[in-house]
């Protein structure tokens, strides 16, 4: 079972001491949802990782790369998986087009972060976002082989089939963009993977992507007024990172 390079630490809105969270995986229980779908937390959470990702090590490590879109909010932590495991959300997510590995028609995405508590430079997702992901599959039904097989029970995972989460969290999740005619990547986080990604789109066209997003999903723009320097700081052609993927990936076959 991997472990999610990073530890959540809950900054709770008027309070100056976090509450620790915890690196390991968490699953969803029967027990109803806390909430509806929030795209931004009462707190903030900030993420701390072991390690930054750079793009060949995120390309290596991804068990799927995938252009996705978000149709439905599937649910959240409970409140007593907040205290035990730490804040997810659940996706379910239509698959665009497969870029390394094999998916089926929809999979689940697990984000970091719920209505409670979102990471401070990640909203949630919202309904119809398109999105280019890197991801890890995470364990289906762990937890009931792990009592079966009498092995600590405090190892966790999801309760859905087909339930992946981004590499290094939010490092490696891009939104897609349609600007005059061509499709381009928006990193919804500034440092890590995107510092070794190469790109010759302008500040001036970048800006005018990040208009045409904010013109679809007009929470975006509420979100940068909170954070106007985390996120969207670069902008990629959606083809040639495609291709520069292609190419590792060769680079990997015998």
């Amino acid at each position: 079972m991997r472990k999610r390079k990073s530890i959540a630490i809950a900054l709770i809105a008027a309070m100056t001491i976090g509450i620790a969270g915890c690196s390991e995986r968490g699953n969803t229980s029967k027990e109803e949802p806390t909430s509806t779908h929030a795209r931004l937390g009462e707190g903030r959470i900030m993420g701390q990782w072991s390690g930054i990702y750079t793009f060949r090590e995120a390309v290596e490590t991804a068990d799927l790369i995938v252009d996705v879109t978000i149709i439905e909010w599937l649910g959240e932590s409970t409140e007593s998986e907040r205290d035990r495991i730490g804040r997810d959300t659940y996706f379910l997510a239509k698959v665009n087009q497969v870029i390394k590995g094999e998916a089926p028609d929809t999979i689940v995405v697990v984000q970091h972060g719920d209505s409670s508590a979102t990471n401070v430079y990640d909203a949630l997702y919202g309904i119809d976002n398109r999105l280019f992901l890197f991801l890890y599959e995470m364990p289906y039904d762990y937890l009931k082989k792990a009592i079966e097989e009498g092995k600590d029970a405090e190892a966790y995972d999801v309760e859905y089939e087909n339930a992946y989460e981004s590499v290094g969290m939010f490092q490696t999740s891009f939104n897609i963009q349609r600007y005059r005619g061509e499709t381009y990547l928006l990193s919804r986080y500034n440092h890590g993977i995107v510092t070794t990604m190469t790109t010759d789109v302008d500040l001036k066209t970048r800006e005018a992507i990040v208009n045409e997003l904010i013109k679809e999903d007009p929470f975006i723009g509420e979100w940068l007024k909170e954070d106007s320097e985390g996120v969207f700081g670069y902008a990629f052609s959606y083809d040639k990172i495609v291709e520069r993927i292609n190419k590792m990936l060769e680079e990997k076959t015998p």
